[in-house]
C-alpha cells in the first residue's frame, strides 16, 4: 500500500508541474448584510475595497508582504469583509503559513458561509499540510456552492489520489477535465487527461 501511495504521489507531482494556485477574489458585491448601510459605512466599504484591490495588485507582482498589509488594513476598516480574509489567507498559503491561512479562510467562511473560493483556498492549505480528508471536505463544499469550479474537482481528485482513493480520484479528475474543456482551458484539460491515463495504469 505504501508503494502505491508513493507511485500515485510521484505520478501526480510529475504531471502537475506546479502546486495548485489559490484564488484571490475581487470586490464584486455591495456591503455585507451584517454591515450598516449608513453613509459612513459606505465610505468605509469603499476605502476597504481600495485596500483589497491594492492587495490583489501587490500579490500579482509577488509583493506578498505588501498584499498582506493591504488586506489587513481592509479588515481593520471592515472586520466583516470576507473577501479580505479570503485574499489574506490565500497569500499566507502561498507564503507557506498554512495555519495562518486556515485561520483567515475559516473567518471568511464564518462571515460568508456560501463563499466557494474560501472553501477552495482552505482546501489547498489543508492539502499542503497533508490533511487530505480536510481538503476533500473543503473542496466538496466549494463544489456544492459552485458546481462549475473545475479547479475544486481537480484538486479534490489529487487529494483523493494521495488518500489512495483511485476510483474517486479518477471520477473527480474526469469531471475537472470536462469543465476545463468547456471553459476553454484546453491545456489544463490535457494535463488532467494524462494524469487519468497514468492513474488507470497503476
Amino acid at each position: 500500500m505504501k508503494a502505491l501511495k508513493l507511485t500515485v504521489a510521484t505520478l501526480v507531482l510529475a504531471v502537475t508541474a506546479c502546486s495548485p494556485k489559490t484564488n484571490l477574489s475581487k470586490p464584486n458585491t455591495p456591503a455585507p448584510a451584517t454591515e450598516s448601510k449608513s453613509q459612513q459605512g459606505e465610505v468605509n466599504n469603499k476605502e476597504a475595497e481600495k485596500y483589497v484591490n491594492s492587495g490583489i495588485e501587490r500579490g500579482k507582482k509577488g509583493d506578498y508582504q505588501g498584499a498582506i498589509a493591504d488586506f489587513t488594513k481592509a479588515i481593520e476598516i471592515n472586520p466583516n469583509y470576507a473577501i479580505a480574509y479570503n485574499n489574506r489567507g490565500a497569500i499566507r498559503s502561498e507564503l507557506k503559513d498554512y495555519q495562518g491561512a486556515i485561520a483567515d479562510l475559516t473567518k471568511a467562511i464564518e462571515v460568508n458561509p456560501s463563499y466557494a473560493n474560501a472553501y477552495y483556498n482552505r482546501g489547498i492549505a489543508r492539502r499542503r499540510l497533508k490533511d487530505y480528508q480536510g481538503a476533500i471536505a473543503d473542496y466538496t463544499k466549494a463544489i456544492e456552492i459552485n458546481p462549475n469550479l473545475a479547479d475544486a474537482y481537480h484538486n479534490r481528485g489529487l487529494a483523493r489520489a494521495f488518500s489512495e482513493d483511485k476510483a474517486g480520484a479518477i471520477a473527480d479528475l474526469q469531471k475537472s477535465a470536462e469543465l476545463f474543456e468547456k471553459q476553454g482551458r484546453k491545456a489544463e484539460a490535457q494535463k488532467v487527461l494524462q494524469i487519468i491515463t497514468r492513474l488507470k495504469n497503476l
